[in-house]
C-alpha cells in the first residue's frame, strides 16, 4: 500500500525576526530574501553524494499534542531563538539521519518508502537538507 505523501517540510521560527522559514513552496519567496539563506547557500549548493549528515544532537525531537517539534537545547537554544517543526515525511528523513547518512542513501530510502521516482526524492530531499544544514538542525559529519 503506497503511504500518504507530502514534500519533507521543515519549519523553523525566529522570534527575533517574527517569522517563519519553510522549505516549502509557499515560503518560498522569504527563503531567497533572507540574508543567512542568500551567502552562497541555497539552490547552488554543490552536494557530494559520498558527504555524510546527521541530526544536530542539540535538537531534541518531541512529537506534542500532534505536532513533530525539535527543541533547540545547549548552546544552540541560546542562537536558535525559537522552534522547529516536522511534518511526517519530515520525520522520516530526521530520524534516518540519527545515524549518519549520506545524501544518496537519504534519497533511496525516500524514494522507497513513498514510491516516488529517484528525481522527485533526490529533489524532496535536497530542498530539506538544504534548510537543515542552513538552521544547523543538522551537521556534516
Amino acid at each position: 500500500m503506497k503511504k500518504e505523501y507530502q514534500k519533507p517540510v521543515v519549519a523553523c521560527t525566529d522570534i527575533n525576526k517574527g517569522k517563519i522559514i519553510s522549505n516549502s513552496e509557499e515560503y518560498e519567496d522569504k527563503m531567497r530574501h533572507q540574508s543567512w539563506m542568500t551567502k552562497g547557500k541555497g539552490r547552488e549548493i554543490i552536494w557530494l553524494l559520498a558527504e555524510k549528515f546527521r541530526t544536530n544532537p542539540e535538537f531534541i525531537y518531541r512529537e506534542i499534542a500532534g505536532e513533530f517539534v525539535l527543541i533547540p537545547s545547549g548552546e544552540t537554544a541560546r542562537q536558535f531563538n525559537g522552534l522547529a517543526s516536522l511534518n511526517k515525511t519530515g520525520v522520516f528523513l530526521w530520524k534516518l539521519l540519527e545515524q549518519e547518512r549520506t545524501l544518496k542513501e537519504l534519497s533511496i530510502a525516500f524514494a522507497e518508502e513513498y514510491e516516488l521516482t529517484e528525481e522527485q526524492s533526490l529533489e524532496d530531499v535536497t530542498a530539506f537538507l538544504e534548510l537543515a544544514l542552513t538552521r544547523k538542525l543538522i551537521i556534516r559529519s
